[in-house]
């Protein structure tokens, strides 16, 4: 395993200051920059074993942060007593590393080609991956090339075969494009020389070279999740302290090909595990182990070892760690890959959940992007989403803010909601073309379902061994605590680097032009027999060329009149292209004074919450509905739901599933208990404005299930539908009651929130905290009074 140190503490407290360069300004302290922890995995202790990871704060002090959990006791479930991946037809034969410290690369390789067999991609007879391919590439990983984008980040080791590594250096190095490449194109030698073992030496045009692709590795803790993850995806790389190999050790049991020991913590070897027994006696180990079990393990020399390549590992043995799944695809599935990091991460920043990680590109060429690629250091299950904003022209970075100039394309948007510790490839529900030249921007947020934090993972500094590199205004970092955007290249001074977000693309040879629509009307609901309204339709027309026009007029729609009730499809119409929306056409009622349900609408800062409320007026009697209210996730966030005054009892909505959009609610009555008249609110929901949230109007749309809504006289009832607007608008500093302007009532909100008893006043504590310290008192109120009165040059932060 790996023989020497990544990154050491870090022992610098990050800040910055405002300075204001008006005169006799006031200069005021931003909030302090996020705090890093520094994730140690490679270090080695003075016999020159690998110590388990820990994790290091910003000033170099070891915390209770680990980001490595040990293979826990065994927990009762239905999985079977005994497995074993061979009798799948999946595991190819055993391989030898001979005199090399390369058993990382090989267990990864044996995990890659059993996932490529068991997916019948291939068979055990025509997979062969190559070990040297990935050994090299691993410990070889600073590339020469000066106009590759990772250029500055990996190792640079003498002989890469006799350099240790582990899963972290395995699968970034994968991730990155780099295999796996075909045995018999890059065959390893089996020897003991050092001089000899550089003949396997790579190529550079070799780096890039890819026969099957890494899809995700995952990092699981827990027998029960081990056992899960092999029966899923295949053999999983597992790594131990090994004595085995050393004659005469106590440790091993050449009887039954079993080890264990209870000494060691640290790890020296990588191995894959292909199955278990449960029921493995303790006493079939030379040394006994408190408890029955083991995993069978496909060893890395020969089959001429142990049990023709295998031997059984003990449960108990305290040395065991890391059980990561590396699952396999065809390199077909992409062609071109833009990246920042070439190497492992080692640094990661904690934020609220929400939190995100951006990286903007520049595409080479006329291109399709269809997938993106991230990696997580949680070790709790996520949810992940990948958005992808383009730049149709004129972007200028600005608060580093990735996003903010860019339009975002929302059909490409997908979530994933088993995200755990590793790389995750994401295939976008639509590909996005992208013109020659283009700019465009990849963001993934991650959402803690149990409302914990979660990571933000990025490059740490540079070593001996190992370095990164990286460029301002390329990779950034959004944290919902500090409601902010952070260029990850320019924290302070110091040497962090790019954030893990990946974007694949396919080369588009010649194209025909293409009509998109990028932004739908902002009225999206309509009664039968009223007009299109058109505003806020954009469209974006793409030439043969791959160049991209944004449209907002000169096209033509149908239908412009809408005579019929349901969803109603519209074409629009430029330059020969057609493209098409949809709307939700109500039947009109012959009454002006009809039954109606309508949503309220609201407005907010962002990173604020606001109120949308659904009512009903002139209610017929309705005993039974069902209602859906959708709303675009990009801007709110759905964080409660509450009953109203009417029909209270009887309103059922998901609210243990506050994910739902559209979010539905219902109701029934059929024996009219309440009175099934009345008027008035029929439920709260609470939404989260977006930290990320574009500034300006965006519905919240109402429609219901004609099917399931009846009155008393059990008819079907027809309501007239009124859909809501949220408006989100930039925070203003020292906006105390949140009503878009600082003034004067904003001092007398903040003088009675600090003589408390003031319940129920509308308050914005960041607004409020115009100094910035992270808290709201007399000096808050006093520089508004100066900034008010002017003259002071007073500048508010």
């Amino acid at each position: 395993m790996n023989r020497h140190r990544v990154c050491g503490p870090l022992g610098v407290l990050l800040c910055i200051v405002l300075v204001l360069q008006c005169g006799a300004a006031q200069a005021f302290a931003l909030p302090a920059l996020p705090q890093p922890y520094t994730v140690i995995y490679d270090e080695v202790d003075e016999f020159g074993d690998r110590v388990p990871e820990y994790v290091l704060d910003a000033q170099g002090r070891r915390v209770d942060v680990s980001a490595k959990t040990r293979v826990r006791a065994m927990e009762d479930d239905d999985l079977p007593t005994s497995y074993d991946l061979r009798g799948e037809g999946i595991i190819t034969s055993v391989k030898y590393q001979a005199g090399s410290n390369s058993c990382w690369a090989f267990s990864a390789i044996a995990c890659m080609e059993s996932t490529w067999i068991r997916q019948g991609y291939g068979t055990i007879e025509n997979t062969d991956f190559s070990e040297a391919h990935l050994a090299w590439f691993g410990n070889h990983s600073l590339t020469p090339d000066t106009s590759d984008p990772t250029f500055g980040d990996g190792y640079n080791f003498d002989n890469p075969f006799r350099q240790g590594g582990n899963w972290r250096v395995a699968c970034s190095t994968l991730m990155r494009g780099t295999g796996a490449q075909l045995e018999s194109n890059a065959p390893w030698i089996e020897t003991y020389v050092a001089s000899e073992m550089m003949q396997m030496a790579q190529d550079e045009s070799e780096r890039y070279v890819s026969f099957a692709r890494m899809w995700k590795s995952e990092h699981v803790a827990g027998l029960s999740a081990i056992k899960r993850k092999i029966m899923q995806n295949g053999p999983m790389v597992i790594s131990y302290y090994d004595d085995a190999n050393t004659l005469g050790t106590t440790n091993y049991s050449r009887t039954y090909f079993s080890y264990y020991q209870d000494e060691k913590t640290t790890t020296n070897h990588a191995v894959s595990i292909v199955g278990w027994d449960d029921d493995f006696p303790k006493t079939h180990f030379n040394k006994e182990p408190p408890t029955d079990g083991a995993w069978l393990v496909k060893g890395t020399w020969s089959a001429l070892y142990g049990d023709e390549g295998y031997f059984w590992l003990s449960y108990a043995d305290t040395s065991i760690g890391d059980a990561v799944s590396v699952v396999s695809v065809p390199a077909d599935i992409y062609e071109n890959i833009y990246q920042y990091d070439g190497a492992a991460t080692d640094v990661y920043f904690t934020g609220a959940s929400g939190s995100s990680m951006a990286n903007i590109f520049t595409s080479k060429g006329v291109e399709q992007l269809t997938h993106v690629a991230f990696y997580s250091n949680d070790i709790n299950t996520l949810s992940a989403t990948a958005e992808v904003y383009v730049d149709d022209g004129g972007f200028v970075l600005s608060d580093n803010n990735p996003t903010k100039g860019m339009r975002k394309v929302t059909s490409a948007t997908v979530t994933a909601n088993d995200v755990s510790r590793g790389f995750r490839t994401l295939e976008l529900s639509k590909p996005v073309l992208l013109s020659a030249g283009q700019k465009f921007a990849v963001v993934i947020t991650f959402t803690n379902p149990s409302g914990g934090s979660v990571l933000i993972p990025a490059e740490g500094g540079s070593s001996d061994t190992k370095m990164h590199a990286g460029n301002e205004g390329s990779s950034f970092m959004y944290l919902s605590d500090y409601r902010t955007w952070f260029d990850t290249n320019a924290l302070g001074s110091a040497d962090y680097n790019n954030v893990p977000v990946k974007a694949m693309t396919k080369s588009v040879d010649c194209i025909e032009p293409t009509l998109i629509v990028t932004n739908p009307p902002a009225k999206t609901t309509y009664q039968v027999g009223e007009t299109l309204d058109t505003t806020g339709l954009a469209l974006a027309y793409i030439d043969d060329s791959g160049a991209v026009s944004q449209i907002t007029s000169g096209y033509v729609c149908t239908p412009t009149t809408f005579a019929a009730a349901g969803t109603q499809t519209v074409s629009v119409r430029y330059a020969g292209l057609a493209a098409t929306f949809s709307v939700s056409v109500t039947s009109q009622p012959a009454d002006p004074d009809a039954s109606a349900m309508f949503l309220s609408g609201g407005s907010g800062k962002r990173g604020t919450t606001v109120d949308v409320t659904v009512a009903v007026r002139r209610n017929p009697g309705i005993v039974s509905t069902r209602i859906f209210i959708d709303y675009d996730p990009a801007v709110l966030t759905l964080i409660g739901v509450s009953n109203g005054s009417i029909f209270a009892e009887r309103t059922m909505h998901a609210a243990e599933d506050l994910t739902q959009n559209p979010f539905e609610i219902s109701w029934s009555d059929p024996l009219c208990e309440i009175d099934c008249f009345g008027n008035g609110t029929l439920a709260t929901l609470r939404f989260a404005i977006r930290g990320d949230a574009p500034e300006g109007t965006t519905p919240v749309t109402l429609r219901y299930d004609s099917d399931a809504t009846y009155n008393i006289a059990e008819t079907a009832q027809t309501f007239l539908i009124e859909s809501g607007f949220v408006t989100v608008y930039d925070p203003v500093s020292g906006d105390a009651n949140g009503d878009g302007v600082t003034d004067l009532r904003d001092v007398a909100v903040i003088r009675r929130y600090l003589a408390d008893g003031w319940s129920g006043l509308a308050f914005d504590t960041a607004a409020a905290d115009v100094n910035a310290d992270r808290s709201v008192d007399l000096r808050d109120v006093a520089l508004i009074l100066r900034y008010l009165a002017g003259g002071w040059d007073v500048v508010l932060v």
